[in-house]
């Protein structure tokens, strides 16, 4: 895939892009791509946040530790959750899901980081 296939360079992070994939009023989702041995620094936002992991490996980083990831893990992170991301041994591409202050996520993990994820404007 070439760059211009990614999307725009994401500020502050490093050999990182995103693409929008769908945006509404309140809601948008975003394809990110991080190539080899790039990251995006622990950060957090003011609206709820989930994410799908398609291709590739790596680790979300929390004040915490890291949590490796791979092809399907899935979460939620809540409102001004710090967050980062790695990539590890290639590209690590996710499908991100964001919720603008005018809408509101409510999610419950169900079991084994299964999740039920609802979304209110």
């Amino acid at each position: 895939m070439s760059k211009q296939d990614l999307g725009q360079k994401v500020p502050g992070a490093d050999n990182t892009y995103a693409k929008t994939l769908s945006q509404g009023a309140d809601m948008e989702v975003q394809r990110v791509t991080i190539l080899n041995g790039g990251n995006i620094p622990l950060h957090s936002h003011p609206f709820g946040q989930s994410y799908v992991v398609i291709a590739g490996e790596g680790a979300i980083v929390t004040p915490s530790g890291k949590s490796a990831v791979g092809p399907g893990a899935a979460g939620y992170f809540k409102p001004e959750e710090p967050h980062g991301w790695e990539s590890e041994g290639g590209e690590l591409v996710f499908v991100s899901s964001s919720a603008s202050e005018d809408g509101i996520y409510e999610a419950n993990e169900v079991s084994g980081g299964k999740w039920n994820i609802h979304y209110h404007s």
